[in-house]
């Protein structure tokens, strides 16, 4: 299998993208995104709500193949199951916050202004799923559906399971502990599965689809084609991700930077900061779990900086300039900052468009490319002596730790 990017559409608009043209952003805090954006929605309705008198724009009816109402079945643009919110759950549409559900007529009146909107300028998916029949379709619904009643068809789903290991990661003592399946068709992402079981079960229609596979930043990420018949109930797909770039780079010495600018100081290069610990933060204003946890990376300066602790955080090389990226962190400083600003080195990478090292996946610049970086957030730890001691994850309870013992480490 190839390990191409493709256009896999925005899962989260709000506070940035968790998936970006086929790179992967760390979902840890995918549900949290989500459901704000479900709230977001839910008051921009409530906010227009005297302006249009919650009048029903368009009505969802959902039947199954007899022509009968299906009463209960879930409605959204897409279906995210993850360890940390559960699932399956339906997002994209709103009502009062939740995902909206068909009623005793198998009807749901959608009355979302926002969503108008965004049908007026395109298609948008729309998944209707009933989790205890196990029935589901997934469709588009465009402007012309506006003002109608749009009736759809729920079938009998087939199940696909989808096994995730890395046999060459795990030989060389990083067994992955967590599998991301992105799944979309015709260029959007419908299905989002983060599990910590090797094998990831999907429930899906007949169809053509692209799957994009991951796990940790151990590993590196695969895409694939594949198609459910129509009368197909069961498909199985094994992946065997190769180990990523970053893995191979543990207990080697550290690549050097290749920055076009710096913020906070520089230019600086990593044989200068031998004796220091380093800790570098590839990320980018564009990904929502990268801003949100910027005050972590504050918290660990403010502590260990005097005990030799240095944080470079790199953006990709996604924008022209330091100037451009602080004015697109503008609503992130006031709403998730506290008003603070980055108080470490911030550098901007360079390069432009940089294919990894024994692998078709483009990034954004030379440096980001040279670490193998298919996933943001990712944290790199360097020691004293410029050695690469590998990914320290800032969600897990023992990172301090970590960061703690290399500083004492003299």
């Amino acid at each position: 299998m190839q390990n191409n990017t493709f256009g896999l559409s925005a899962i989260v608009p709000l506070a940035g993208s968790v998936l970006r043209r086929g790179q992967i952003c760390d979902c840890v805090c995918l549900v949290a995104v989500l459901t704000s954006w479900s709230i977001a929605v839910a008051d921009t309705e409530n906010s227009n709500s005297d302006e249009t008198g919650d009048r029903t724009l368009l009505i969802i009816e959902v039947v199954d193949e007899e022509g009968q109402p299906v009463e209960g079945a879930m409605l959204g643009q897409r279906i995210v199951s993850t360890v940390e919110g559960g699932g399956p759950r339906l997002y994209g549409f709103s009502d009062g916050g939740r995902p909206p559900i068909t009623n005793q007529d198998g009807q749901f009146q959608l009355t979302d202004t926002e969503i108008a909107g965004q049908l007026k300028e395109r298609e948008l998916a729309i998944c209707a799923y009933h989790l205890q029949r196990r029935l589901i379709a997934i469709e588009r619904l465009s402007a012309k559906d506006l003002g109608t009643t749009r009736r759809i068809t729920v079938r009998p789903g087939c199940d696909v399971l989808t096994s995730v290991t890395s046999s060459e990661a795990e030989k060389m003592g990083y067994p992955i502990d967590g599998r991301l399946v992105v799944t979309s068709q015709d260029g959007t992402v419908v299905v989002f599965t983060h599990f910590k079981e090797e094998l990831v079960s999907q429930l899906l229609p007949p169809g053509k689809y692209n799957q994009w596979v991951s796990s940790s930043t151990m590993t590196t990420g695969e895409e694939y084609e594949f198609t459910i018949a129509a009368d197909e109930r069961g498909h199985v797909v094994e992946v065997d991700l190769k180990a990523s770039q970053l893995c191979r780079m543990i207990g080697q010495p550290a690549v050097e930077l290749s920055i076009k600018e710096w913020k906070n100081g520089g230019p600086v290069s990593l044989k200068d900061l031998r004796g220091k610990v380093v800790l570098l933060d590839f990320w980018g204003h564009w990904c929502g779990p990268c801003v949100y946890r910027m005050p972590n990376l504050m918290k660990l300066h403010d502590e260990f900086e005097a005990k030799g602790l240095v944080i470079i955080a790199i953006h990709d090389d996604s924008v022209a300039s330091i100037k451009e990226m602080d004015e697109k962190l503008t609503s992130a400083r006031e709403d998730m900052w506290e008003g603070r600003d980055l108080p470490f080195l911030v550098a901007l990478d360079s390069g432009g468009k940089t294919r990894i090292a024994g692998s078709n996946t483009e990034v954004d610049g030379a440096t980001t490319a040279a670490y193998g970086i298919e996933r943001w957030p990712t944290y790199v730890l360097i020691d004293r002596d410029g050695i690469v001691i590998g990914p320290v994850d800032l969600t897990a309870d023992n990172y301090r730790t970590r960061v703690e013992e290399l500083l004492n480490d003299e």
